[in-house]
C-alpha cells in the first residue's frame, strides 16, 4: 500500500506486482492520511460508531438496565465500550470539539446505562462509574503513553527516533503533546487526590 495524493503519476512495484494507492489507508484500525499523519477525525468517528454498535447489540440481546444491575452493566461498559471511545487517542492530536463528539458518545451510553433522558447531567452518573471525562481520560493515557515510551530499552525503534521527535525541526508533535499530557496529568492527579482528602 502506497500513500499518495491521487494525482501522483508514479506507480512502485516489489517483484513486478504493483503496490495500489490510497488516500488515506487505515494500519491497525487507524486511519493515516498523506504526509503520514493521523486522521483523528475519521478515527474518532470510527471509534463512537464502533461503541454505538456494541452498545446497540447488547440491548439486542437483553443486556439492559431492567435486566442486569446497573453495576453489571457500567462494567460492561467500563470493559467493552471505553477501550473502543479510546483506540488511538493516545497518539492523536485531538481539538476540542472532537472531545465533544466523544463526550456526546460517553453520555449517550451512560444515559442508556442508567435510563437518563437525553438532557439530564452525567457528572453524577460519571462519579457513580468512577469514570472521568473523555477529556481527562485522553490526557491521562497520553501521559502513560509518554512515561511508558521514557523507560523503553535503549534498542527499539521509538527509542532511537525519540531524539529526533524530541526536536522542533522534525515538525512532530511529540514534544507539544509531551509537555502538556504530562501538565494536564499531573493536574488530574492532584484534583482527584484532594478530592479523596
Amino acid at each position: 500500500m502506497i500513500l499518495a495524493p491521487p494525482e501522483d503519476t508514479l506507480s512502485y512495484t516489489l517483484y513486478d506486482t504493483i503496490f495500489p494507492k490510497q488516500n488515506p489507508f487505515p494500519y491497525l484500525g487507524i486511519p493515516i492520511r498523506l504526509g503520514g499523519y493521523l486522521h483523528t477525525q475519521e478515527l474518532i468517528q470510527g471509534n463512537i460508531n464502533k461503541a454505538l454498535k456494541t452498545m446497540n447489540e447488547m440491548a439486542m440481546i437483553g443486556v439492559n438496565p431492567a435486566v442486569f444491575d446497573r453495576l453489571l452493566f457500567v462494567r460492561f461498559y467500563t470493559q467493552i465500550m471505553c477501550p473502543q471511545l479510546e483506540y488511538g487517542l493516545a497518539i492523536s492530536m485531538v481539538k476540542y470539539r472532537e472531545f465533544q463528539t466523544i463526550e456526546s458518545c460517553q453520555n449517550q451510553c451512560l444515559h442508556r446505562i442508567f435510563w437518563g433522558g437525553s438532557r439530564s447531567s452525567t457528572q453524577v452518573m460519571l462519579h457513580l462509574v468512577n469514570q472521568p471525562s473523555m477529556k481527562n481520560r485522553v490526557h491521562i493515557l497520553q501521559a502513560k503513553f509518554i512515561l511508558r515510551s521514557l523507560n523503553l530499552p535503549d534498542d527499539t525503534l521509538f527509542s532511537r527516533l525519540l531524539p529526533y521527535l524530541r526536536t522542533s525541526a522534525s515538525h512532530s508533535h511529540c514534544v507539544h503533546t509531551q509537555s502538556f499530557c504530562l501538565l494536564a496529568a499531573h493536574n488530574q492527579l492532584l484534583t482527584l487526590s484532594s478530592g479523596y482528602q
